[in-house]
């Protein structure tokens, strides 16, 4: 006898219902990883809101002192101060209580992930890109304190102009002028390239491989990244793609030319009685973290060169045309 008809998950009628589709308790996270400005900059723990430390600006001098003058050059040692007061970022987002109750994933741990990560990508805009604005609570980061040490780049002691205003044309020895442009106390092995992954490929790679010696193959199998010998940290927030007038690239000891307050890592807070959302049965989520930068050594300006000392950070930018 010939089946006419039987219980099958082919459509819902028949039993396609009682079929679930698999869901995996897990999801894709595609997203840029950041922290890298608190991973090298120099961390100190902040005890209280604000603090402060004395920075060496200039020691003493020997002078020679002759056979019949006597007389010793008198010579001051220079201090100033590193201060830092914690400032407070925020993350605020809300949620149904349905949603914790029956995810299958733990939702509040996610947030919870997300808040870090957004904190983390805070710092880095703050201690790269900050302008000093209320955008980044009042924090100067490392481009704009270079930038602004003076209107001419010809006068600022730790910058480089590149050859053209675009990355096709930045040069090998352009590259070669920004680490000659680092001072020697500052050539550690904490010194390092900053710069985008666009930067990193379109450009470091583009002259190591018209220097010869390597192939793209080896350069994209490359799991730490090198260019002219030294480390590159890929930073995300720097330039990804080509302009004039900008600073594409970092180069030196981040540690010695910034100081990172952690006045208190991310404090997460979980309330089912916010007073405006109680009845409406919705979850508040509450992250807070309280940190600091000061980026106090990118060296001077001066229309004499003799006169320009560049710091422990230095960098390249694009010509204006």
């Amino acid at each position: 006898m010939a089946l006419e008809r039987a219980h099958s998950e082919r459509d819902n009628e028949s039993g396609g219902f009682l079929v679930p589709d698999e869901f995996i308790a897990d999801f894709i996270d595609l997203r840029e990883r950041f922290g890298v400005f608190r991973r090298n900059a120099r961390v100190v723990k902040m005890r209280s809101v604000a603090q402060d430390s004395l920075r060496r600006r200039g020691g003493l001098k020997a002078y020679p002192i002759g056979v019949a003058d006597r007389q010793i050059t008198e010579s001051q040692a220079k201090w100033d101060g590193i201060h830092l007061e914690a400032r407070k970022w925020g993350v605020l987002t809300k949620y149904e209580a349905e949603l914790s109750e029956d995810a299958l994933t733990n939702f509040g741990d996610g947030l919870a992930g997300e808040m870090a990560y957004a904190f983390s990508q805070s710092e880095d805009e703050c201690g790269f890109l900050g302008d000093a604005t209320s955008t980044y609570h009042g924090i100067a980061g490392v481009i704009p304190r270079l930038v602004e040490l003076d209107d001419t780049v010809a006068n600022v002691a730790g910058l480089v102009e590149a050859t053209g205003s675009t990355w096709d044309s930045i040069t090998r020895e352009d590259m070669l002028g920004v680490i000659k442009r680092l001072p020697e106390y500052a050539d550690t092995p904490e010194t390092k390239w900053y710069c985008s992954r666009k930067f990193y490929a379109n450009v470091m790679m583009r002259i190591m491989l018209e220097a010869g010696g390597v192939t793209a193959a080896q350069l994209e199998s490359m799991r730490v990244k090198m260019f002219m010998h030294y480390p590159v940290e890929i930073a995300q927030v720097l330039p990804k793609k080509s302009a004039a007038s900008h600073v594409p690239c970092l180069f030196g000891d981040l540690r010695q030319a910034a100081r990172f307050g952690d006045r208190r890592q991310i404090a997460v807070d979980v309330t089912d009685s916010n007073r405006t959302e109680f009845e409406d049965d919705l979850l508040t989520i509450r992250g807070t973290e309280r940190f600091d930068i000061n980026v106090h050594d990118v060296g001077n300006a001066s229309a004499d060169e003799d006169e320009r000392e560049a710091g422990p950070i230095v960098g390249l930018i694009t010509k204006s045309s």
